[in-house]
């Protein structure tokens, strides 16, 4: 929250934001459009906080990388990712190891395909 009154030259640098979210991940919420745009700031912040998912680009909402390391922290944040990963064969997979709740959340034609059902019965 302090970074909300933070000089908008601070939050535009990438130095100063790659600290930030090292220290909070939630602090990509108030960097730059282009900083939430960047793969190594993005995978810093969901390294912290998956829910920093939520406050990158969408074109990184969608990279697969990002998204996995999102969900090792949290697999609720799987609700933000790209259209396309989530009919992703290897996320689905991913997100239903480390809880079987989120079955829910998958597209249909994945529902039915035994091999992510019996993972998320695993758990």
């Amino acid at each position: 929250r302090a970074l909300r009154h933070t000089a908008a030259s601070l939050l535009a640098d990438r130095c100063f934001i790659l600290d930030a979210v090292g220290l909070n991940g939630l602090a990509l919420a108030y960097a730059s459009a282009e900083l939430r745009a960047d793969r190594q700031i993005v995978l810093s912040a969901v390294a912290r906080n998956g829910f920093a998912l939520e406050h990158a680009s969408h074109s990184l909402r969608a990279d697969k990388a990002v998204v996995l390391r999102a969900i090792e922290r949290d697999w609720r944040i799987f609700r933000h990712a790209g259209d396309e990963l989530k009919a992703d064969l290897e996320v689905a997979h991913s997100v239903t190891q480390w809880n079987g709740r989120s079955l829910d959340l998958l597209p249909e034609k994945l529902k039915s395909n035994p091999e992510v059902v019996l993972s998320a019965v695993q758990q």
